[in-house]
């Protein structure tokens, strides 16, 4: 046995030492009710289970649940001026017990939450938002004044009125729905979708992943799709109003609409084609490098 071999295995054996002699994590109950500011900040850790928060018109916030402490820290609920912290966030541990916890706030509150596998569930705040999980899905509902909505692994769904809206995933998928002024969503292989969403501006890229805009377009928007390899698909009513512009290297397009394409090619910037659909209204970018572009008509 070598000599690192022998540290490894010392090293080992003390880690597994000091998690036997450590006790096992008992869940608790946590109820805390207590007034706030109605334009606050509320600040949200919690490793792993799940955060549902919810906005009222009360000046007030309640946190219920059940959580898990880790030996080296516990879960607490912290007032301060401007507003408050809640949760756990031990770094020292690989895993915990799961914890779920409910918290009410003053439906103006400014919310700032971040996770490790915790699934996030927020409803009726109209304060800004700031999200953020490793693996865990995020669900936002409700007219914020702004969503930042972050997750590596975890889907992001938004089904909201707002004035901005902010999607990022490494691999998890990304559904956007409601009214937004200016959309942006971002995923190196997850899939977007835009279902039925007015989006005045907006850009949505996907390296592998797959772009998908199903409904109608707002009128006199401008929207730009970026994908390497992935497809991009439109399926739009009979009567939509927009001109698109269709730009790639090895990619093609394919409309069921009868209005006629125009197209012209070169050896640096590849083929691009364009068309009116109606009276225009509405201006669609289409860039890929090879993903394929589909127009359908529903």
């Amino acid at each position: 046995m070598t000599r690192s071999m022998i540290v490894l295995a010392l090293f080992t054996a003390a880690a597994l030492f000091t998690a036997a002699a450590l006790p096992a994590a008992a869940q608790r109950t946590v109820a805390e009710r207590f007034a706030a500011a109605p334009d606050g900040f509320v600040r949200v850790q919690n490793i792993a289970g799940s955060i549902k928060l919810i906005g009222w018109d009360r000046d007030s916030i309640v946190v219920s649940g059940a959580v898990y402490d880790t030996p080296a820290e516990r879960f607490e609920v912290q007032r301060g001026d401007g507003g408050v912290k809640l949760g756990l966030w031990d770094t020292t541990v690989e895993r915990t017990e799961p914890s779920h916890i409910e918290v009410r706030v003053p439906a103006r509150s400014r919310v700032w939450i971040r996770t490790g596998s915790a699934a996030v569930f927020i409803d009726a705040v109209a304060g800004t938002l700031d999200v953020n999980s490793v693996g865990g899905d995020i669900e936002v509902r409700g007219a914020p004044a702004e969503v930042f909505a972050e997750s590596m692994t975890g889907r992001l769904t938004l089904d909201i009125r707002s004035a901005v809206a902010r999607a990022k995933t490494v691999t998890g998928a990304i559904l956007i729905r409601g009214i937004i002024t200016d959309a942006t969503a971002t995923s190196v292989s997850g899939n977007v979708l835009l279902e039925n969403a007015a989006v005045e501006r907006g850009s949505f890229e996907s390296v592998d992943g797959e772009l998908r805009f199903v409904g109608q377009l707002r009128r006199g928007a401008t929207l730009d799709f970026v994908t390497h390899a992935g497809a991009v698909e439109f399926l739009l009513p009979a009567a939509t109003a927009a001109e698109f512009r269709f730009s790639t290297y090895e990619g093609g397009l394919r409309s069921e609409f009868k209005a006629p394409i125009r197209t012209t090619r070169s050896k640096i910037k590849g083929s691009e084609q364009s068309f009116v659909l109606g009276q225009g209204g509405a201006l669609v970018n289409v860039r890929t490098f090879r993903g394929h572009f589909v127009v359908r008509s529903r």
